[in-house]
This record gives structure tokens, C-alpha cells and sequence, in this order.
């Protein structure tokens, strides 16, 4: 879906970016998929055990990699929202949604995650939906409000 999306400069990039992350994401899940049922599959010969225990470490390392990306990429996306028609004080100061669209995605938010949240320590997912609600609250104006 992320490619099929396009987006005007300065955020051009940002859809195949995340794109790629999450097809990076699948390729490492799939790794540890194919490792785990060799292990469970019972010894076959040839097969490298050893080599292939090794590489979980460096595969989980790759996916906090990414998953670290995506958070860190969490602003960027939501700038994508920010209309970029500076009011009279010269400031972006509204959104390119509604206050329909705005609630709804909030509501959203807080469906998928709940109290996860709230919490203090929180997964690479759930800090990314953090940082998205924190910005929804942060007083941004909506389209469908007055423009100064």
C-alpha cells in the first residue's frame, strides 16, 4: 500500500523508505521463520546449526535497527499532515485533515494500543503511536477551522 502512495517534496522519499523498511522487516521475520524450523524439523545433514544460531543475534539486531528507523521516522510522517500555507503570523500552524478525520484517528490510536500508551517502557510500535498522538494534540489547527 506504502508504495502505491505518493507524496509531494519534501516528503517524496519518505513511502519507499518506509516501504523498504517493512520489506526489510518481512525478509529478517522470514530468516528467523526458516531457522526456527530447521531447528524444530529435527538434525539433517549438512546443515549448519551452529551458523544459524549465531545469526539470530545479528537478526534481531537488524530488526531493532529498523524498527528504531520507523520511530525515528514517526515526525517526518506526521509532517506530512502539517498544510504547509503559512497562516498570517507567517507559522504552519493547521493540518491538511478535518476535526472528523483528526478525532478519528485518535480514536484509532487509543483503540489499537490503549494504556500501552501510558506505559513508561514501550516497544519500537507503540513509542512510533506515541509520538503520532503527542503531535495530534500538540494544537494544531484542523482544515475545517478559521485560519488566522
Amino acid at each position: 500500500m506504502l508504495k502505491g502512495m505518493l507524496l509531494k517534496p519534501p516528503f517524496d522519499e519518505l513511502t519507499k523508505n518506509l516501504a523498504g523498511f517493512y520489506a526489510q522487516k518481512m525478509e529478517l521475520h522470514q530468516r528467523l521463520i526458516d531457522i526456527s524450523t530447521a531447528f524444530l524439523g529435527g538434525p539433517k545433514p549438512g546443515a549448519d546449526y551452529e551458523k544459524m544460531a549465531a545469526e539470530m543475534p545479528k537478526i534481531r539486531a537488524s530488526l531493532e535497527f529498523v524498527d528504531r528507523a520507523i520511530v525515528e521516522a514517526t515526525p517526518l510522517i506526521f509532517a506530512t499532515l502539517i498544510d504547509q500555507r503559512p497562516d498570517s503570523k507567517n507559522h504552519v500552524s493547521h493540518l491538511i485533515i478535518t476535526k472528523a478525520e483528526k478525532a478519528k484517528l485518535l480514536d484509532d490510536l487509543t483503540i489499537r494500543f490503549g494504556s500501552k500508551l501510558d506505559q513508561k517502557s514501550q516497544n519500537f510500535t507503540v513509542s512510533a503511536a506515541s509520538v503520532l498522538k503527542a503531535y495530534l494534540l500538540k494544537g494544531f489547527k484542523c482544515s475545517d477551522e478559521p485560519w488566522e
